[in-house]
């Protein structure tokens, strides 16, 4: 029976996503060769803290995106205006982005109430 425990990133959906082999994936984050990560991937191999940013620099995403998001289902069927706060929030630095959303959210809670303000009242039918 095998008792690896099943790595809970998503490295094999962005390497994927990136269209990457696990080869490319080795070369452009400084690792030796595929079977580090293919051992990675499998569980085989522990991740630490600065594999993540290597990894993610490598593919073009946050450390905390490869810990929690699936790149190809992260923005189906998001409007078109969502998806453009989504990749400015991603550009924000780390350290920023809590401050950030913070200053979204109360903008948007503004906006939100000044619009039920002057929303035209329903009537009454009779």
């Amino acid at each position: 029976m095998d008792k690896r425990k099943k790595p809970n990133w998503f490295l094999p959906e962005w390497r994927k996503f990136r269209g990457f082999s696990q080869e490319r994936l080795a070369e452009r984050a400084g690792f030796g060769s595929k079977g580090y990560i293919s051992e990675l991937e499998s569980g085989e191999r522990r991740y630490n803290e600065d594999m993540l940013k290597l990894f993610a620099d490598a593919l073009g995403c946050q450390p905390w995106e490869i810990l929690s998001v699936n790149p190809s289902l992260r923005d189906q069927q998001l409007p078109a205006g969502v998806q453009r706060i989504v990749e400015e929030v991603r550009r924000v630095p780390e350290g920023e982005r809590d401050e950030f959303i913070d200053s979204v959210q109360a903008a948007l809670s503004r906006l939100s109430k000044k619009a039920k303000k002057t929303a035209p009242k329903k009537r009454k039918s009779a």
